[in-house]
């Protein structure tokens, strides 16, 4: 088997069921609770075996703060995923994953005078979730689910001694997708 191979081709398994090896998934997301936040992800993800799928995902999200500033975040994440596969139902699509991350902060400041802060994060995480199928063929899907990630940053801004820190961060998964 070949793990970096890409073909748009649906596998046969017998004349009636094919498997779609390939999915784009994403979500765009407003969000008005704590001021005007906005989401969008867009992901590839990639079969290797009926447990096992590599993932490309990135986001971007924009918001301002109280005091009028701006922050904009943007990352990329590639990850490993496991799924369950059970003749019950309910316990199918199941799965967990390991990723790995990297995002860059851009927060500015409007204050007397403007202030740009920049962060880049790495880190490592895991996620747990589900994949609903939407319709019959199970090609149309929702994925939901929860991560969590342990992250390594320094800080490049004009107040900084550029020392380096670590953070945890939160990830809610919520992304439509449709296999090809």
């Amino acid at each position: 088997m070949t793990l970096f191979s890409f073909s748009q081709e649906k596998t046969k398994i017998s004349d009636k069921t094919s498997i779609y090896n390939n999915s784009i998934k994403g979500s765009v997301f407003p969000f008005l609770i704590a001021g005007p936040v906005v989401s969008v992800s867009l992901g590839y993800e990639r079969t290797l075996s009926k447990h096992s799928t590599i993932e490309l995902g990135t986001y971007y999200i924009f918001t301002y703060d109280d005091m009028g500033g701006e922050h904009h975040y943007i990352g990329i994440m590639p990850a490993y995923k496991y799924y369950t596969v059970s003749k019950n139902k309910l316990l199918n699509n199941f799965w967990i994953s390991a990723y790995l991350s990297y995002s860059h902060d851009t927060h500015i400041y409007h204050l007397e005078d403007n202030f740009t802060e920049r962060i880049a994060y790495y880190g490592f995480g895991g996620a747990i979730g589900k994949r609903i199928n939407l319709n019959k063929n199970k090609r149309t899907f929702l994925d939901i689910g929860f991560g969590i990630s342990h992250n390594f940053y320094n800080e490049k801004s004009t107040n900084s001694n550029n020392d380096w820190s670590n953070t945890i961060r939160y990830r809610p998964i919520i992304q439509i997708g449709r296999k090809f």
